[in-house]
């Protein structure tokens, strides 16, 4: 799964889906339309993907937001903010442990900003629930 924007197109909309899917069975990528916000300003030094195994969603990480993309419903949602405010975020990337169901992000915090830190994060399904109320 690939998500890309480019900065550079005048006319992408800052939620402009432009999702791409691998299919390794089949050998052939597709571009499903997708509904809901999927994400801002996602550079390569602020925002990276996970796949969440267990709930079988992936996950694009931007600053301090969590965008969740379910390949069931082919939607977007965008969780409420977790971290705390004082956090600046720079130079991130992270991974998901299947064994404890649990995101690892770890913030670089390059550029003079030191010293970076750890966090975990873990997705309730039960989030996007509220967030659709």
């Amino acid at each position: 799964m690939v998500r890309g924007k480019t900065r550079r197109d005048p006319k992408s909309s800052p939620d402009r889906n432009r999702l791409s899917v691998y299919d390794i069975g089949v050998n052939k990528w597709s571009a499903p339309k997708t509904e809901g916000p999927s994400g801002t300003n996602a550079f390569s030094h602020t925002a990276f993907f996970t796949y969440d195994a267990t709930n079988d969603v992936a996950i694009l990480h931007v600053n301090k937001k969590h965008y969740v993309y379910s390949p069931e419903k082919q939607t977007w949602a965008l969780l409420p903010n977790t971290l705390p405010g004082n956090v600046k975020w720079y130079a991130s990337s992270g991974f998901y442990d299947e064994k404890l169901n649990a995101h690892f992000y770890f913030n670089a915090k390059d550029s003079g900003f030191t010293p970076g830190n750890m966090w975990v994060w873990r997705y309730a399904p039960a989030l996007d629930a509220k967030k659709a109320e």
